[in-house]
């Protein structure tokens, strides 16, 4: 079983030939803005997500451990992208519409 120690929630601000930089919000801490930065390489992230690496994207990153069946424990970091659905231009005019409606609605 997995326990998380430290965990946040990442904006990736900066890609290159071997890794990125991204914005750190502290979920840990109960932070409310991105206030830590950090460098991390593509080996941190599953071959499977690589592709994910793009400037914009969002993940959430977990520092923990998991206790072997022996009882010992095995320090762990998991990069998981966030997946959004995919939204068609028709929902993003309505939701356009609707967002300038509100502002209109309070004077903005």
């Amino acid at each position: 079983m997995f326990h998380p120690l430290q965990e946040w929630e990442g904006r990736i601000v900066k890609v290159g030939d071997n890794e990125f930089v991204a914005r750190l919000l502290d979920i840990t801490a109960g932070a409310s803005y991105d206030h830590e930065e950090a460098i991390i390489p593509f080996d941190r992230v599953a071959d499977r997500d690589r592709d994910k690496i793009c400037l914009g994207n969002f993940f959430r990153w977990v520092v923990g451990y998991e206790r072997l069946a022996t009882g010992a424990k095995r320090y762990a970091s998991q990069i998981v992208f966030r997946e959004f659905p995919d939204v068609s231009e028709e929902e993003r005019r309505e939701s356009q519409d609707r967002a300038d409606r509100l502002w209109r609605s309070l004077g903005l």
